[in-house]
């Protein structure tokens, strides 16, 4: 590949990857991707994504940004470590995915020294949201270069929130998104096993909340929400990944979030419910594709 003055790297082609990579190329951007998984790879390459053979290739391949959209923490610290060793100086990293502030701060400081631009743009809206490009993008970093890629939140997204100066702050704007996700979740959760056991139709209970005080994005995105709990280990494992980085960074800050701790708690027998075992903290639940 040749790239473009205007070529953007994304590494990370999963359920919210592939979709901010489509809307990229929808808006002009020619787009070099790479993810471990060959479905993944095919899916982005019918969507007219270059597929990339490796993280390095995508570094010094890129030349407008690069977003990172894995899954964890460690996937992070080991892209970004690539990426430092082979990215351009001065390209902008944008740090897409979840990771706990702590994370954020570390993998800025490595990327930084290494003469790259890295900023936090943490996202929510879901892999819907990310297939209709209305995704929800709160960011934080040196503002010149969060000024740079405002152009691809707006290929990408509806709305972008700038929160700080500091590529951490977003990350911590995300915990608190996600905190509120999880508890109007559970929520939802047990006034539907209580209309239930009174023989309410659950299509009509939807209804209810929808137009009540009950109304929530969840609520009204409820079918969403149910099928992506029930995505085999692909959903609500990344939402507990979340509130418990949220609640360490609790612990550090002397915080107390009862509600928070117990939602958390409350999950652990939700996700049996709907066949699945709950990925401990010391062996959380694998890729598809393990990522090399």
């Amino acid at each position: 590949m040749n790239p473009d003055d205007s070529t953007v790297g994304v590494v990370g082609l999963g359920a919210m990857g592939i979709g901010i990579a489509a809307n990229l190329v929808r808006a002009g951007y020619p787009v070099i991707g790479f993810d471990p998984s060959t479905d993944s790879v095919t899916t982005a390459q019918q969507h007219g994504v270059t597929a990339a053979t490796d993280v390095s290739t995508v570094a010094t391949q890129a030349r407008t940004a690069i977003l990172v959209v894995v899954r964890t923490s460690e996937q992070v610290e080991s892209v970004t470590t690539d990426l430092a060793a082979a990215g351009r100086p001065g390209l902008p990293v944008i740090l897409a995915s979840t990771i706990a502030p702590a994370t954020a701060r570390t993998v800025t400081d490595h990327l930084t020294a290494a003469g790259l631009r890295p900023i936090s743009a943490a996202l929510s809206g879901g892999p819907w949201g990310a297939k209709a490009g209305t995704l929800t993008f709160m960011v934080s970093g040196p503002p010149q270069t969060v000024r740079d890629c405002e152009p691809l939140f707006a290929a990408a997204g509806s709305r972008t929130f700038v929160v700080s100066d500091r590529p951490d702050v977003a990350q911590a704007a995300k915990l608190a998104v996600q905190l509120i996700y999880g508890v109007n979740m559970m929520g939802l959760f047990e006034a539907f096993r209580l209309g239930a056991a009174y023989g309410i139709d659950h299509a009509d209970l939807e209804q209810i909340f929808r137009h009540s005080v009950a109304d929530s994005w969840v609520a009204r995105n409820w079918p969403h929400v149910r099928e992506w709990w029930e995505s085999n280990g692909n959903g609500l494992d990344i939402l507990l990944k979340d509130m418990r980085a949220a609640l360490r960074e609790a612990d550090d800050l002397a915080l107390a979030l009862p509600t928070t701790a117990l939602t958390f708690d409350l999950m652990r027998a939700v996700w049996p419910a709907f066949g699945g075992s709950f990925p401990r903290a010391d062996q959380p639940a694998p890729d598809p594709v393990a990522w090399t």
